[in-house]
């Protein structure tokens, strides 16, 4: 009785410190798995995070400069729209100051793997490629809305009573007919300025 007794009180035995390392090792293999699993959701998120920032920001690149557009008498300063490109005054230009007119290029050009956006201010000889996307040469492609409501390829129009108008919309659309962007243009469709005043 007394040897029992004082066996117990000396320690643990050689089984229940195995037990005691395993379950030990166990918890630590848990932890470190679920520290794992943690920073990959982490890092997951925060790229996703990046990604949808860095898609807000273009967007409103394009949407800043497309409502800012102002319409022109002026032959070459006109509004002129295809697939590929379209010109105009905006008022909003990213890197000039903002109220003055200036004349902006949006363009898609064919790049390695596939087509790019790009933004032109002749003036500041800026040319800055916005967005990439990954496919053949009408990967995306701009369209035009008339006043009616109706989705053009160019602009202006055949045959336009009024082609110094700017039109209601542009949209860029992917191959699929899927709208990438759509802004509208409210404020200045038809001339308001005369250019002799700042030209």
């Amino acid at each position: 009785m007394k040897s029992s007794t004082r066996r117990a009180a000396t320690g643990l035995t050689l089984v229940e410190m195995l037990v005691v390392f395993v379950f030990v090792a166990l918890l630590s293999v848990l932890v470190v798995q679920g520290l794992g699993f943690f920073m990959a959701s982490y890092r997951s998120v925060i790229r996703a995070n990046q990604d949808a920032e860095s898609a807000t920001l273009q967007r409103t690149w394009f949407a800043t400069t497309v409502q800012g557009m102002v319409s022109s008498r002026h032959p070459g300063r006109r509004f002129r729209g295809t697939e590929r490109t379209f010109e105009s005054q905006t008022l909003q230009a990213l890197s000039a100051e903002s109220g003055l007119p200036v004349q902006v290029r949006w363009l898609l050009r064919e790049v390695e793997d596939g087509v790019a956006l790009a933004y032109q201010e002749a003036a500041n000889e800026i040319d800055w490629t916005i967005l990439t996307r990954q496919g053949g040469a009408d990967a995306l492609s701009f369209q035009y809305a008339d006043r009616a409501g109706n989705w053009l390829r160019q602009w202006p129009p055949a045959r336009a009573p009024n082609a110094d108008y700017l039109p209601r919309a542009v949209k860029l659309v992917a191959e699929t007919d899927e709208t990438v962007w759509l802004v509208p243009i409210d404020l200045h469709f038809q001339p308001i300025i005369q250019d002799e005043d700042y030209f």
